[in-house]
C-alpha cells in the first residue's frame, strides 16, 4: 500500500516486479516483492486509483448485466462471475482465460437476449 500511497495515479504495469527484480528503489524506498497475489491490489497499484475505478465499473456492468438477465441459465453465469470476483481476491492472473471467457460468456448472453 505504500507504493499506492507514494503513486496514487500507479506506477506502471509490470514495474513492482521489475523494481523487485533489479533491487532498484522507488522514490528511495525498496521494493522487496515481487508483486500482489491479489488482482485488485495489482491493478490499485500498477494503474491507480483511476484504473481500479474503471475496473470495478466494468465489474459493476457486468454484474448488473447477469442481475438483470431473465433467462433460465443466469444461476450458472452469477456462480461463475461471483466465483471469479472471489477468486481474484486471492490470485492475480488477469492474463489467463478465466476472466475473459466469464466476460464474453455474458456479452455473448446478452446479444442472445435482446434478439
Amino acid at each position: 500500500m505504500q507504493l499506492f500511497n507514494d503513486s496514487p495515479l500507479g506506477v506502471g504495469w509490470g514495474t513492482v516486479s521489475y523494481l523487485s527484480d533489479q533491487d532498484i528503489t522507488f522514490k528511495g524506498k525498496a521494493v522487496d516483492f515481487p508483486g500482489f497475489t491479489n488482482l485488485y491490489l495489482e491493478i490499485l497499484t500498477s494503474a491507480g486509483i483511476v484504473g481500479l475505478t474503471l475496473f470495478m465499473l466494468s465489474i459493476f456492468r457486468y454484474c448488473k448485466a447477469v442481475y438483470f438477465s431473465s433467462r433460465s441459465n443466469d444461476c450458472l453465469l452469477s456462480i461463475s462471475l461471483f466465483s471469479l470476483l472471489f477468486h481474484y481476491f486471492f490470485i492475480s492472473n488477469y492474463w489467463y482465460p478465466y476472466i475473459w471467457l466469464v466476460f464474453a460468456m455474458i456479452d455473448s448472453h446478452k446479444l442472445r437476449e435482446k434478439s
